[in-house]
């Protein structure tokens, strides 16, 4: 079965980040930089497609859904469970604790010292999705 044109682009797109022999780059956006890599398809592709962040909190790993397809930097994957997986949006609003120690842990990369050096009011409101509010 042949990739629709929408697979077909984005694969082509993440093979530039994701082809060299030992796969570290790959590894690199899959095991801890997830968050940053689906936001970079999310940027990427937003201007031509319909685009959100999904994470799933049981394997703790985010994903773009563009147009409903779902990619990591392993490519187009499949959702196994789908019930599993929630907006990113949604899941801020819904469970800000663990939203928060997300962004602590697997996006920021913070050590707890620098987090808890922070104001408990920027620890724990609903973050936002803008690069440009997080800049």
């Amino acid at each position: 079965m042949s990739k629709s044109p929408l697979v077909k682009e984005v694969c082509d797109f993440i093979k530039h980040f994701c082809t060299e022999p030992n796969h570290e780059m790959e590894k690199n956006f899959l095991f801890g930089n997830c968050y940053w890599f689906a936001r970079i398809l999310q940027e990427r592709f937003s201007v031509k497609y319909y685009c959100t962040l999904l994470y799933n909190p049981i394997d703790n790993h985010f994903c773009c859904s563009i147009e409903g397809e779902c990619f990591d930097a392993s490519g187009k994957i499949y959702l196994a469970y789908p019930e599993e997986w929630v907006q990113w949006e949604q899941h801020i609003i819904h469970e800000p604790l663990n939203a928060a120690r997300v962004y602590r842990d697997c996006i920021w990369h913070m050590d707890k010292e620098q987090w808890y050096d922070m104001p408990e009011a920027e620890r724990l409101k609903p973050w936002s999705l803008s690069f440009s509010q997080t800049e």
